[in-house]
């Protein structure tokens, strides 16, 4: 497994770990993982305890003596502040309204909710002269474990919009929130290689075979498998025995081998893969990051919706918490959110910009009826085996991949991505 840091290089060289090359595409021995060394600072979205070994460092220059007096590097000061920040990616301002609302977006969902906030929310002139918004990005985990660690009433952020429902379940069990927890979207995991990449769709058969066969060279990109429920999908996905064949992707214990290069949210696989030549040709993705490519070609071949039967189902949630900005930025928080959820317009931006599939009001559950009048079979039970009908009824995409997989389908209806 290999793990792509974004770090100035002088940060990890200065860090006391065992540097074995320096340059654009450092590198660093660590019990048997390579970590390529990419990108700049300020694109950071790692926890806390994955920059420990660094800080332990700066705090040893800092505590240093030399010739009896404290030997305190600027550098050290500046970074350790930095160690100690937000691990999310980064922060971007949108809006300039009276109050400030701090947001924590799963990467999947940070271009669908800025576009979201600009074009529709602040078209309401009562929200933009009240709101503006720190829309903040990285991975649902480390999200997670900022807010925990802050402490009860104390959250530096107003609200989490999560890339799967278990982290919202916690922070509201737990007491950490205002509300309880709302399901937003159901998210779709593809599969998008670069133009040296194989070709892997549109069918389930081409990137089986491509995957399984491993005929191309170079990486396949994933998101945290720990911190990123993406990045959790894509390795279910990938430990499929008709794709892992002999263990080449994971192992019989469960870890990623050599062929995977692992980085820390949903959002960099896609920039990752997308500048990654042959080196990086093909990575897991949100569907939200190809929707528009995906829509305007099907049959793409360098894009592959991953069929839905291979991961658990990416339920993303929401929740409002209780934060250190009090509650005027709580009730600018839970505006936002209600608007998601009840504007039509937005809702259907969601669909067919960014490819995800909707709870219904009543019922929490997504909209089937419409692809299963068209196909009464599926309607009466006659699935592939293993498959429940309770999950069909609860996502269209996999009722999709079940039909096609199963009758003569062509063309695209609207009712059925509804």
């Amino acid at each position: 497994m290999k793990i792509i840091l974004h770090l100035e290089e002088f940060l990890l060289a200065g860090s006391g770990l065992p540097v074995t090359g320096i340059g654009p595409t450092l590198r660093r021995q660590e019990t048997g993982m390579r970590v390529a060394q990419t990108g700049t600072l300020e694109n950071h979205s790692l926890s806390f305890s994955q920059f420990a070994p660094i800080r332990s460092r700066l705090e040893d220059l800092i505590m240093s003596k030399k010739n009896g007096i404290y030997f305190i590097p600027i550098i050290a000061l500046i970074f350790l502040g930095f160690l100690s920040g937000p691990a999310h990616s980064q922060c971007t301002v949108v809006g300039d309204g009276a109050q400030m609302v701090e947001l924590a977006v799963a990467a999947n969902f940070a271009k669908p909710i800025a576009d979201i906030i600009e074009n529709y929310f602040f078209t309401v002139p009562t929200y933009a002269s009240a709101y503006k918004f720190d829309l903040c990005s990285g991975a649902t985990g480390n999200f997670l474990t900022e807010i925990e660690n802050a402490g009860i009433g104390n959250s530096p952020y107003d609200i989490l919009f999560a890339a799967n429902k278990e982290a919202p379940d916690e922070l509201e069990t737990k007491g950490f929130s205002v509300g309880s927890s709302t399901t937003y979207v159901f998210g779709r995991l593809a599969l998008f290689s670069n133009n040296s990449g194989p070709v892997i769709g549109p069918d389930d058969t081409d990137a089986v075979t491509a995957l399984s066969a491993d005929s191309f060279s170079g990486d396949i990109v994933v998101a945290d498998t720990d911190k990123a429920p993406y990045g959790a999908a894509a390795k279910e996905v990938l430990m499929k025995p008709n794709i892992n064949i002999n263990n080449q992707y994971v192992t019989a214990a469960g870890a990623l081998t050599g062929l995977i290069t692992v980085v820390s949210d949903i959002g960099q696989v896609y920039t990752t893969v997308l500048n990654g030549g042959t080196t990086y040709p093909l990575g897991f993705v949100a569907a939200s990051d190809i929707c528009g490519r995906y829509v305007d070609n099907p049959d793409d071949p360098h894009i592959w919706m991953v069929n839905q039967s291979y991961y658990k189902q990416l339920q993303q949630a929401a929740v409002t918490l209780k934060s250190q900005h009090g509650a005027p930025a709580t009730t600018g928080a839970q505006t936002l959110l209600d608007y998601i959820l009840n504007n039509t317009d937005v809702r259907d931006k969601l669909v067919d910009s960014y490819c995800y599939s909707l709870p219904t009001k009543k019922t929490g559950k997504l909209n089937a009826s419409p692809f299963l009048s068209l196909f009464p079979s599926v309607a009466s039970h006659s699935l592939p085996s293993g498959v429940p009908n309770a999950i069909l009824h609860e996502n269209p995409f996999l009722l999709r991949d079940v039909a096609l997989s199963h009758f003569s389908f062509s063309g695209r209806s609207g009712a059925l991505w509804r």
